[in-house]
């Protein structure tokens, strides 16, 4: 009888060391499941990111307003997250047999990690290229103001046109109906009106090609007007990109 008592109450040392374990670890349980939701958050933000800059380079490359270097930058860009992403997953797998030990016999080793050196890099990289892009909307803005002057001088000059256009007209016309009324007229007076006649065709002439010239400018300056308003659009979401990645160093910094 004693000896099965005995025997009844003897706990090996492994399970009473597991019974402590489980006892002591599970804030770190929680913390280790915390900061895995995390990555995962992480790397979902970033896959994320990762389309809309290949859509972004794409929308680019089809329109062919991205310039060569552009190109490689943004591409550039577009293996960094997708380097990072990778390293992101990598060290999820690594934190995933920390988890599955955790919860079946509570082991606990969390790994020094800093992953603010990474997003702070990033966040640099996005205000240079926000940078980079604010300096090409300066220039396209100062390139659109230089049109709007051209377009502006080009409309005086064809109203001063059409103005010695009507003028020539009026005294040809005048010219015209004298002939008609059978005033007699000299040599020189017929030579006058076809001399004025070849100047009003070389009029006509100057005002097509100004007019055209105007047109060409309206056009310039409505794909000005876009370029500039993509740019804006742009700058835009690299501006959230920024302030996402900014505030989950916050978020980085303060769990660590």
């Amino acid at each position: 009888m004693m000896s099965r008592q005995a025997y009844f109450y003897r706990v090996p040392p492994q399970e009473l060391h597991r019974r402590n374990h489980l006892q002591a670890e599970p804030a770190k349980t929680r913390a280790l499941q915390t900061v895995v939701d995390m990555k995962d958050t992480k790397i979902s933000s970033l896959e994320r990111n990762i389309r809309n800059l290949e859509d972004e380079v794409q929308v680019l490359k089809t329109s062919g307003l991205l310039h060569p270097d552009e190109r490689h930058d943004e591409l550039k860009q577009v293996e960094v997250y997708k380097s990072h992403s990778k390293f992101m997953k990598t060290k999820e797998k690594a934190l995933s047999p920390c988890v599955s030990s955790i919860r079946t016999a509570s082991t606990f080793h969390l790994p020094p990690q800093q992953p603010w050196i990474t997003e702070q890099a990033e966040i640099e990289q996005l205000k240079q290229e926000l940078n980079r892009k604010e300096s090409e909307m300066q220039a396209l803005q100062t390139k659109l103001e230089t049109l709007t002057n051209q377009n502006s001088d080009c409309k005086q000059h064809i109203e001063v046109l059409k103005e010695s256009l009507s003028a020539k007209e009026q005294r040809a016309n005048t010219l015209q109906t004298e002939l008609s009324s059978g005033v007699v007229m000299s040599g020189a007076g017929a030579a006058q009106v076809d001399a004025l006649r070849v100047r009003l065709e070389e009029k006509e002439q100057l005002l097509t090609k100004k007019t055209k010239q105007l047109q060409d400018l309206n056009d310039e300056k409505s794909t000005l007007t876009g370029e500039i308003r993509d740019m804006k659009d742009m700058l835009d979401v690299k501006e959230r990109k920024v302030n996402v990645l900014q505030k989950k160093v916050s978020e980085f910094s303060g769990c660590l």
